[in-house]
């Protein structure tokens, strides 16, 4: 055909959009969250997930993650390298950050890790000629609403949701498989049922250990005086008084008795709960042994490797979304035209220059010298070449200023 090879313009349009009824819009206009333990266990109410938090791995193995980012330094960056204008921006937004304890606001956003997305709220201020960013203060998330394009709302009283201002708050969400679900799907939708599995478990150990971990104490009465009202009650203080004291006073003609509990098999509820553990461990962490014990130096130092992945991702998705939003409007209103900064968090562990400088020695050895700028580059300022290593270089360029013009001075003496 005599079109065939001509390039179409692509469709710009977005065609495959979810209509509100097709996502779970409800009668507000208004998109449900469609995590189904948040809805069928909780209500839609995240306190579910809240309460899950409240599990000691799950505390330890949260904050674990959460800190790792938190402990990591941040930094911002020239969006333009070598443009005095771009530098110039990135150091009054180091400044404002600064201000502000952005630590503190990165480890309350990153709850969004946990419960799916977070919502996190703008207060700009005028300094001078500039527009700071006064405050962040993260919301609680349960507060909000998204409608159909994703536009965030706040529930009023009465069922009535207010449509937020543009560039006021900085959201993100994680973990859903596709771009329909503003919610996310975060840590909690996983962690509930190992958690409900472990505090249940947890309930029939203490009746377990209650009724063979201790015998049964028996009353036996006369026949005679077994309607006796009197007799039976002190005999019954009697019976109490077995399990907590050393000495008690039964009335005469009665007699106690210990009645051991028999079993057979093995019921082993502190398995279960290890199992819960590691469980909630590799949901959280994606491994287990930076919060249980490792069976080996090699396998740990892989666990770590992991997390340190996790815990990597977690910084990014972080940065990622406050360059995108925050910073992209802060330095539209204070420097119009400049790239923007970037801010990042330098995750990775730092090198071990022991074993960089035994692989330097060994290159050293197959003939090869590190340059200065390799030295300093490597293992910092401060280093001066030795006054030995300048007196072992030859002068002239390697040449001998005793031999004759012209004449190698490898060439052996005649």
């Amino acid at each position: 055909m005599a079109n065939e090879g001509i390039l179409k313009n692509p469709t710009t349009a977005e065609v495959s959009g979810a209509s509100a009824a097709e996502i779970g819009a409800n009668y507000g206009g208004m998109l449900e969250n469609p995590d189904a333990v948040l809805q069928q266990r909780g209500g839609g109410d995240y306190k579910v997930y809240a309460e899950a938090l409240r599990d000691d791995q799950v505390k330890s193995c949260f904050q674990q993650r959460r800190l790792a980012v938190v402990g990591s330094e941040w930094t911002v960056e020239p969006g333009l390298k070598g443009n005095r204008a771009a530098k110039k921006a990135a150091d009054a937004l180091r400044d404002n950050l600064t201000r502000i304890d952005f630590d503190r606001i990165t480890d309350q956003m990153l709850y969004g890790v946990y419960y799916g997305h977070a919502v996190g709220e703008i207060i700009w201020q005028p300094n001078g000629s500039l527009l700071d960013i006064a405050a962040i203060k993260v919301r609680d998330r349960a507060r909000f609403r998204y409608d159909i394009d994703g536009g965030l709302h706040l529930a009023r009283a009465g069922f009535k949701f207010e449509a937020m201002p543009d560039r006021k708050f900085w959201t993100f969400n994680t973990g859903s498989d596709h771009g329909d679900n503003p919610y996310g799907i975060g840590l909690g939708h996983y962690v509930y049922w190992p958690v409900f599995f472990k505090r249940n478990g947890i309930k029939f150990w203490l009746i377990f250990l209650e009724k063979f971990g201790m015998p049964t104490a028996v009353g036996k009465l006369p026949a005679g005086s077994k309607d006796d009202k009197e007799t039976r009650k002190k005999l019954l203080a009697a019976l109490r008084a077995v399990a907590v004291d050393s000495a008690v006073v039964i009335p005469d003609g009665a007699e106690i008795t210990l009645l051991e509990a028999a079993r057979s098999g093995a019921v082993d509820y502190d398995a279960m709960r290890a199992a819960m553990d590691s469980a909630i461990s590799k949901v959280i962490l994606s491994q287990t042994m930076t919060t249980d014990n490792g069976s080996s130096l090699s396998q740990s130092q892989t666990h770590a490797g992991v997390r340190d992945m996790v815990v990597k991702a977690d910084a990014d998705l972080i940065c990622s979304s406050f360059c995108q939003t925050v910073v992209k409007w802060w330095t539209e209103y204070n420097f119009p035209g400049v790239v923007p900064p970037v801010v990042y968090r330098v995750t990775t562990p730092p090198e071990d220059l022991a074993k960089r400088a035994e692989r330097d020695e060994k290159i050293k050895a197959l003939g090869y010298e590190p340059t200065e700028e390799y030295i300093k580059e490597t293992y910092g300022e401060g280093w001066i070449k030795s006054q030995a290593a300048v007196a072992a270089i030859p002068a002239f360029g390697g040449l001998d200023p005793n031999a004759s013009p012209g004449l190698d001075p490898n060439t052996p003496a005649a």
